[in-house]
Protein backbone atom coordinates (compact mmCIF):
# COMPACT_ATOMS: atom_id res chain seq x y z
CA UNK A 1 0.00 0.00 0.00
CA UNK A 2 2.77 2.41 0.63
CA UNK A 3 4.61 1.60 -2.48
CA UNK A 4 1.39 2.38 -4.03
CA UNK A 5 0.59 5.60 -2.11
CA UNK A 6 4.23 6.58 -3.14
CA UNK A 7 4.16 6.09 -6.96
CA UNK A 8 1.02 8.63 -7.28
CA UNK A 9 2.20 10.97 -4.66
CA UNK A 10 5.15 11.08 -6.84
CA UNK A 11 2.92 11.13 -10.18
CA UNK A 12 1.10 14.07 -8.71
CA UNK A 13 4.21 16.02 -8.01
CA UNK A 14 5.55 15.60 -11.50
CA UNK A 15 2.04 16.72 -12.90
CA UNK A 16 1.96 19.68 -10.36
CA UNK A 17 5.44 20.55 -11.73
CA UNK A 18 4.50 20.09 -15.47
CA UNK A 19 1.28 22.40 -14.68
CA UNK A 20 3.16 24.95 -12.55
CA UNK A 21 5.20 25.88 -15.20
CA UNK A 22 2.55 26.28 -17.67
CA UNK A 23 0.95 28.60 -15.12
CA UNK A 24 4.56 30.85 -15.27
CA UNK A 25 4.23 30.80 -18.93
CA UNK A 26 0.78 32.34 -18.89
CA UNK A 27 1.29 34.58 -16.19
CA UNK A 28 4.71 35.77 -18.18
CA UNK A 29 2.86 36.06 -21.51
CA UNK A 30 -0.43 38.21 -19.85
CA UNK A 31 2.29 40.32 -18.32
CA UNK A 32 3.69 41.09 -21.71
CA UNK A 33 0.76 41.81 -22.97
CA UNK A 34 -0.20 44.32 -20.77
CA UNK A 35 2.90 46.01 -20.84
CA UNK A 36 2.33 46.18 -24.88
CA UNK A 37 -1.27 47.79 -23.77
CA UNK A 38 0.00 50.13 -21.85
CA UNK A 39 2.79 51.32 -24.32
CA UNK A 40 0.31 51.44 -27.05
CA UNK A 41 -1.69 53.42 -24.95
CA UNK A 42 1.20 55.71 -24.07
CA UNK A 43 1.37 56.41 -27.80
CA UNK A 44 -1.84 56.80 -28.20
CA UNK A 45 -1.76 59.65 -25.18
CA UNK A 46 1.32 61.53 -26.96
CA UNK A 47 -0.52 61.44 -30.21
CA UNK A 48 -3.59 63.08 -28.66
CA UNK A 49 -1.73 65.36 -26.97
CA UNK A 50 0.00 66.48 -29.59
CA UNK A 51 -2.90 67.69 -32.08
Amino acid sequence: MAKGTSFWERFFSVLDIFFSDDKKEQRRKEREEKRKAKEAFKRYESWRDSR
